[in-house]
C-alpha cells in the first residue's frame, strides 16, 4: 500500500574523519554541533541543520518519516497492513503537523543531502498524548499505547522529589540508505543544546523498534514497557504479527541533562580512540 519513489544514487558513505573529543559538549555552539556532527558522520554533501517552516525541507522531512513509519516502524507498518483506513494521505497529514510543530519549537535538527532530508529528529515540550477518540482514523491503536505509557510517566513523576521540564524525540527516523552512518548518534547534541538553553532538564522517548538499542548505548532509562503480543485493542490482538526480527515491546525511556552529555563525551571519545587505532 505504501511506496516510496525509487531512491536516487547517492555518494556513498565516506571513511569518517578524525572525530573531536571535546571536554565540554554543552558548551558548544549549535552552530559548532552542527559542523562537529557533519564531520563525525562523514556523508560527501551532508548539512546538518535545524529544521524549520521551509516549505521544501518540512516536505522532504514528511517523506522520509512517512517512509520509514510505513515501512519499517513496526506499530505503524501492521496498522497499514491491517486497516484500510490507514491511507497515504492520511500517514501524510499527520506527519506534516508534528514537522510543523517540530519546526517551531527549535529542538529538530535534520540532515540533508541535496534535496533530500536523510535523517531527523522531531523534538517538543512534553504533553500529555491525547486519547484514543482524538487520533487519525487507523491510528487508534497507537494512541492507545501512547496514553497507556503516559499514565506510567505520570506515575514515575509523582514519585520525583524534584520537578523536571521535559522535552519529547516524538519522531527519529533515518533514510534506510544511510542505516548505520550513526545519524541518531550525533544529531541529539543539538537538539539538547537548545533545549538546555530553554531551560528544560530532561528527555522522553517512547521508543518502538531498533532506537532502543541506541538509546541504551547513549543512557537512556527504562520506565516502562508494553508488549506488543499481548497488547489489545478493543478486543483484538493488532500487533501480535510483529516479525520476529523486530523489537518486542515499546518502551518508554527518559534521560537527564547531566547523563546525557556525559555519555554523548564518552561516545566521542570512545571513537576518536577507534579512529586513531585504524589509522595507525
Amino acid at each position: 500500500m505504501f511506496r516510496r519513489s525509487p531512491a536516487r544514487a547517492m555518494g556513498r558513505v565516506s571513511p569518517r574523519p578524525g572525530l573531536e573529543c571535546h571536554e565540554d559538549l554543552d558548551k558548544l555552539s549549535v552552530e559548532e554541533l552542527c559542523r562537529k556532527a557533519e564531520r563525525q558522520l562523514g556523508i560527501p554533501g551532508a548539512e546538518v541543520s535545524l529544521l524549520t517552516d521551509d516549505p521544501a525541507d518540512i516536505k522532504a522531512t514528511v517523506d522520509l518519516a512517512v517512509g520509514v513509519f510505513c515501512e519499517r516502524e513496526p506499530l505503524t507498518r501492521q496498522l497499514a497492513l491491517r486497516n484500510p483506513a490507514l491511507t497515504h494521505e492520511s500517514m501524510t497529514a499527520f506527519f506534516t503537523g508534528i514537522a510543523h510543530q517540530g519546526a517551531q519549537t527549535n529542538l529538530s535538527p535534520i540532515v540533508k543531502v541535496g534535496g533530500d532530508v536523510i535523517g531527523v529528529l522531531l523534538a517538543t515540550p512534553f504533553e500529555p498524548p491525547p486519547p484514543p477518540s482524538e487520533a487519525p482514523a487507523g491510528l487508534e491503536p497507537i494512541f492507545d499505547v501512547l496514553h497507556k505509557l503516559g499514565v506510567e510517566f505520570d506515575a514515575y513523576i509523582a514519585i520525583r522529589s524534584e520537578k523536571p521540564r521535559f522535552i519529547e524525540w516524538a519522531i527519529c527516523a533515518v533514510d534506510g540508505r544511510f542505516q548505520g552512518s550513526r545519524v541518531l548518534s550525533v544529531i541529539p547534541q543539538l537538539t539538547m543544546k537548545n533545549a538546555q538553553t530553554m531551560g528544560f532538564t530532561d528527555a522522553l522517548a517512547k521508543a518502538s523498534s531498533h532506537s532502543q538499542d541506541i538509546f541504551n548505548k547513549l543512557g537512556w532509562k527504562t520506565i516502562s514497557e508494553l508488549a506488543y503480543l499481548t497488547y489489545e485493542y478493543e478486543d483484538e490482538r493488532c500487533f501480535a504479527d510483529i516479525l520476529p526480527h523486530d523489537m518486542k515491546q515499546i518502551k518508554l525511556q527518559v534521560i537527564d541533562m547531566e547523563t546525557f552529555w556525559r555519555k554523548q563525551h564518552d561516545y566521542d571519545a570512545t571513537q576518536r580512540e577507534r579512529r586513531l587505532k585504524t589509522s595507525s
